[in-house]
């Protein structure tokens, strides 16, 4: 394949707002395809001062009807916290799932569980 195809985003000037732990992927894919790329955090992603509420959701985990992930962060920190109050992740297979999408289902998945459910996009 010719080196100027795969250029093809040469003088495109690209502003990703990513969380900074997220954008250097994305910057470093971009900068391949030829684009310059400014990244400029939009979003800081940080823990809840308290976890209290979140923690009695997780011990009453199987009195809901679905649990739905809206991100990786999410899937993240709810399996952190599960861990911390020594909740087996199997928990997870006792419950319908669903995960906004392919990058949130993959998240699943590494822990072992399979998205019950994630919307066509």
């Amino acid at each position: 394949m010719e080196t100027s195809s795969l250029k093809c985003l040469e003088g495109v000037k690209i502003l990703i707002t990513r969380p900074e732990e997220q954008n250097l992927l994305l910057s470093s894919k971009l900068r391949n395809l030829g684009a310059t790329t400014v990244e400029l955090p939009a979003i800081t992603i940080l823990s809840p001062q308290s976890t209290d509420r979140l923690d009695r959701s997780i011990l009453r985990l199987l009195h809901y009807d679905w649990l739905i992930f809206t991100s990786v962060h999410g899937v993240r920190f709810f399996s952190q916290r599960l861990e911390a109050l020594g909740e087996p992740l199997d928990k997870l297979k006792q419950v319908k799932v669903a995960a906004i999408g392919p990058a949130t289902a993959a998240a699943l998945k590494r822990l072992g569980k399979e998205p019950d459910y994630v919307p066509v996009q």
